[in-house]
């Protein structure tokens, strides 16, 4: 069985620095976290000290890493992923990432830790990176393994249960609409593009352009990053830039919030000049003026799927295949491109 001295000496550092790395007690440099990380990963080195009373002992918690907790996006999920922890007498526990994968790989290692029972992952490391997901699906805490639940991507490659979201599919179908609305110069801002469900509506964007022989042009696509001050900034950048755009495709609607507000700052009207799809269906997409055509995501159902898989597997052996479910993506048009369209407070379309 590996020790702390073999993860040390593996990783060419101080057994103090493979302890602050384990434990999060000091900030370490991140090329000598990633290589005791790695080194952990090779080792199967079991960072949890246990005792014979501890071993196979569960806490009834569970853990929810989230990408980025203020979203008005995420309350619906931790709703459903709540009730359904509640309906079964777990507790939950949420660290927010920030789109830092570095922050992700600590956050996992301090849940096993702190004796979590399983996790439900919003990932935001690359999938290319194959060492820390394989380490993902044998996670063991207590002698006993954590199961890991991914959400929006899928991560069942790597024998991880996931509740996955076609965001390539999602991509497309607010492209799509914009075309068909009579748009033919499409810009698309995008969300932080560590994420893959960003990298894969753009994907989708690139493809619908490509279906409907309309050209892509790297000079239309701003990075945001989910903020409507995001979506204001790379307005205005596009603008600035002279970029002739007749639609927008933002990918999420708090970004469509910050676009309406360049765009009426500079009196362009929506959608008679330029027509915008927005993602996520959030509630405030029904109240903006105007209301913002958007690609829902039935949320609270998102988070309820995912704590349903997850503690369906707490317990169990992991080596069963890990399962995917694909939840239904819809497009609800609103003013942003149809004026005609009625005013619909649908708050609770969750």
């Amino acid at each position: 069985m590996a020790t702390l001295k073999d993860v040390a000496e593996m990783a060419h550092v101080s057994i103090a620095t493979a302890s602050n790395v384990i434990t999060g007690a000091k900030a370490v440099r991140p090329e000598l976290a990633k290589r005791v990380e790695e080194a952990i990963r090779e080792l199967n080195y079991n960072t949890i000290r246990k005792s014979k009373n501890e071993k196979n002992k569960y806490t009834k918690t569970i853990g929810f890493i989230v990408s980025q907790l203020d979203s008005i996006f995420f309350p619906l999920v931790i709703l459903g992923i709540q009730k359904i922890a509640a309906e079964n007498g777990y507790s939950l526990t949420f660290y927010p990432t920030n789109y830092s994968g570095d922050l992700e790989k600590k956050y996992i290692r301090n849940l096993v830790n702190n004796k979590i029972d399983g996790i439900i992952l919003d990932s935001v490391v690359s999938y290319s990176d194959a060492s820390y997901f394989q380490y993902l699906s044998h996670l063991q805490a207590n002698g006993r393994p954590v199961p890991v639940v991914g959400i929006q991507g899928d991560l069942t490659p790597y024998n991880i249960p996931s509740i996955t979201l076609n965001s390539i599919s999602g991509g497309y179908m607010a492209t799509e609409h914009l075309i068909q609305k009579g748009c033919s110069k499409i810009a698309c801002i995008t969300g932080p593009l560590t994420a893959s469900w960003a990298i894969d509506r753009l994907e989708g964007y690139k493809q619908c352009l490509s279906d409907y022989h309309l050209p892509f042009n790297s000079s239309y696509v701003a990075a945001g990053d989910c903020t409507p001050t995001s979506g204001y900034l790379q307005t205005n950048s596009l603008l600035l830039n002279a970029v002739d755009f007749d639609g927008l495709f933002a990918q999420n609607d708090l970004m469509v919030i910050g676009a309406l507000k360049a765009l009426k700052e500079k009196n362009i009207p929506v959608p008679e000049q330029i027509k915008i799809v927005g993602y996520d269906n959030i509630f405030v997409a029904t109240i903006t003026e105007p209301s913002i055509t958007s690609i829902h995501i039935p949320k609270q159902r998102l988070g309820e799927e995912a704590a349903r898989c997850l503690i369906n597997r707490i317990g169990t052996a992991q080596s069963a295949p890990a399962e995917r479910i694909e939840l239904p993506l819809t497009l609800t048009e609103r003013q942003t491109t149809n004026k005609n369209v009625p005013e619909n407070w649908d708050l609770f379309f969750v």
